[in-house]
């Protein structure tokens, strides 16, 4: 957490340090005076021009900003999604083996499925089912016997 903290606080003063040396190095040696007062030789310039220079740059940065980013976000787009897909997989056969989640809950699904609308047998069902089959074993006999 400290190591951060110390990183960030390095790279905000050298981006201010730069800026400042950009700014003074523009202001000693440039041809281009931003008063009016000029000495022979060199530029004028009104603030009104200063600052279109400015925003037409600052537009030219963010388009150049806008375009990493979007392919940077392609990119991440296609090693995240491939990077999903393989884990989905793996989880997917690990929980479809024998004894994984998805295979008990299919298992049981399966079962339910299978069984519905069968219900045990009680002892006075069998009991019946044994004089019906019994009255019915008779009547076969009979009828093989005429």
């Amino acid at each position: 957490m400290i190591g951060r903290f110390v990183a960030n606080v390095a790279a905000i003063t050298s981006s201010i340090l730069l800026v400042w040396g950009i700014v003074w190095v523009l202001r000693h040696h440039s041809p281009i005076r931003i008063d009016d007062n000029s000495p022979a030789g060199q530029v004028a310039i009104n603030y009104q021009d200063l600052v279109s220079i400015m925003l037409a740059a600052v537009s030219v940065i963010l388009a150049a900003l806008g375009f990493v980013i979007a392919v940077l976000a392609v990119i991440g787009w296609r090693s995240l999604d491939s990077r999903v897909a393989s884990v989905a997989i793996a989880f997917l056969k690990k929980s479809v083996a024998e004894g994984g989640e998805i295979h008990d809950i299919v298992k049981s699904e399966a079962k339910s499925i299978i069984f519905r609308g069968i219900e045990p047998m009680s002892s006075e069902d069998e009991s019946a089912m044994d004089e019906s089959s019994l009255v019915t074993e008779a009547k076969a006999k009979e009828a093989k016997s005429e």
